[in-house]
Order: structure tokens, then sequence, then C-alpha cells
């Protein structure tokens, strides 16, 4: 059962209204509750799904004028709500309350804990990457970049957490960041880092915001006891590179631009030899070629886009 401090869930969406579906009916039970208002902050998709107002009246559904992307949508509602907590929700992402009731708790007794993600895993419960992850220091992007965080061994190497699922934990372990796929944040907290960067339209907002909180004093925890099914991806669609140019404009306000080009440099190789690496092991066999074969071509798209961001006197997506 919820505390009664209030909680917004701001779910967001642009075009996925059968996931949105989905992630209410799961939170049906928050529905009657005046502690919990539920919000889905609509990015101006183009069916302005009527019929999930009329199936679920109690959500409250915002539509924006335009699609003011991840942070900019987010924003709407950390800038106009009253509620001690919010939760931020992909559409794409699915939460029960007990998970919602776990992370609440972990934040309530700790008055310094600006954030809380929990596990993400796979429709199959098996843990994704990126669920949380190590403060952004040079030698983890290195190791990042250069495949080597990829190499089972060497994974607490680099920036993307391999995730921790360990059922019945209720001790949040302190992280350098945590995924805004599911991402808990404290107002208090909102009100002395600052809002999301809406300089980034899609992807780094998240690792940005925790790190800028961690600067300032505010602790970021991760619940490896709190699992939540993530369809990664399924709320932009096919595969994208808008995650290298996030990234890469991310770097561009750290380092000097001949430094974050020779980091795309780096990313560029090794991405590569991931590809063909992946693009190798279908040849020999038919099981599962399809799925590796797909892989290996995001990796090639991967490497491509990095190997173009560093001969580029300016790195797309770099912010001023």
């Amino acid at each position: 059962m919820l505390h009664s401090r209030t909680l917004e869930i701001a779910i967001l969406n642009w075009n996925t209204w059968p996931l949105v579906d989905r992630a209410l009916c799961g939170l049906e039970a928050l529905g009657a509750r005046p502690d919990v208002r539920v919000t889905v902050v609509d990015n101006a998709s183009v069916e302005l799904g009527r019929s999930i107002e009329k199936k679920y009246p109690w959500a409250n559904v915002i539509r924006l004028d335009a699609n003011w992307g991840y942070a900019g949508g987010n924003n709407w509602i950390l800038t106009r709500t009253s509620a001690e907590f919010v939760l931020l929700q992909n559409s794409d992402a699915f939460p029960t309350p007990t998970t919602i009731d776990m992370l609440l708790n972990c934040m309530l007794q700790r008055p310094r804990a600006a954030a809380i993600g929990p596990a993400l895993v796979d429709e199959a419960q098996r843990p994704q990457i990126g669920a949380y992850g190590n403060r952004p220091v040079l030698l983890r992007w290195i190791a990042e970049f250069s495949g080597l965080a990829a190499l089972p061994p060497l994974g607490a190497l680099g920036i993307w957490g391999r995730s921790v699922v360990q059922v019945g934990c209720l001790v949040p372990r302190p992280v350098g960041w945590v995924s805004g796929a599911c991402l808990m944040l404290r107002m208090e907290a909102v009100r002395d880092v600052g809002l999301l960067d809406d300089g980034y339209f899609m992807y780094m907002e998240d690792l940005d915001w925790c790190e800028r909180a961690r600067q300032r004093g505010w602790q970021i925890l991760y619940l490896p006891g709190a699992s939540v099914t993530h369809l990664f991806g399924s709320s932009q669609g096919r595969a994208s590179t808008r995650w290298i140019d996030s990234m890469l404009g991310f770097l561009q306000r750290a380092y000097p631009s001949w430094m974050v080009r020779i980091l795309a440099g780096v990313g560029a190789l090794g991405y590569g030899w991931r590809a063909v690496v992946y693009g190798m092991r279908w040849l020999p066999s038919r099981v599962g070629a399809q799925a590796r074969r797909s892989h290996a071509r995001a990796l090639a798209l991967y490497a491509l886009s990095f190997a173009k961001a560093a001969l580029r006197r300016r790195t797309p997506g770099a912010v001023s």
C-alpha cells in the first residue's frame, strides 16, 4: 500500500497508445487513491487516444502541441506537479504498484536520495543493460566505446551497468546514474538541481541529470530487488543512432572537441570489431541466425555513425 505522501506518475507517450493501454492497466489499482495521480503526457501523437481516456477515466491525459522529446515532455510535469515524488515512466516500461511502493519506501527512508531506479528486465525476465551505470569519467568511456566493457570479465569497467536483479533485496545500491525508462525523482532535489536538460531530445537526459545531482551532494540509488519489464526500444521503433548523437553531445560539454573526435574513433573501432564478431557467429549455424544478423547490422550502423562523427569538425548532438 502506498504511503500518504503524494506521488505523480508521468507516462510519456508518442504514438504508442497500445503501450500506454498496457501501462495504465497495470496501474489501475492506484486509480482511486487520492494520494496518487497518474498523468499521460502525449507528445503530439497522430492519434488522440480518446479510447484511453474512456477506458481509464481516472488517468489525466495531457496533449502537448508538439513533440517536445523526453526531457521537454517530462519537464512539463515537473514544472506543474504538486507531488513530493514523481515517477517518470516510459510507455514501454510497466512497473506494478508493488514495485512503485518499494521505490517510494526507499526514497522516504533516505532524505538525501534524489533519484532511484529499479532493475529493468525484458519480457522473458532477463536483465537489461543500462538500468543503472557508473559515473561518466574518461576511462570508463574508453572502456565502453572500445568494447572492453562488453566482455563479461570487464563489464564493471564501462558506463552502462550490466543489470543485477536480486529478488527480495530491499537495500538500494548507490550508483552513478539510473535509467529514465522508470525513474523516481524527489521534487526537492529537482528544485535544487534543475529540470532535465531539453538540449537532449532523446537519450542522456537521465545520466546528465543524475550527474548534476551528485555534484550537488545528492544520492542516486538503484534497487536490485525491484524489477520492471521494459520493452527496450519499443517507444521509438527501429534501431536508431540518436543515442550516439546525444552521447557525443554530452561528451562535448566535458571534453575538448579533439578529444571527443578521438573517443568517436574509438567507438567506430569498438563497435566495428563487435559487428564482425557477431556477423561471423551466424554463418556456421542457422539457429538464431536472424537475431544475430540483425544485431550485427545494428552494431555496424553504430560503428559507421561513430566513424562519421570522428571525421567531423563538430560532433553531432553537441549542445552549447
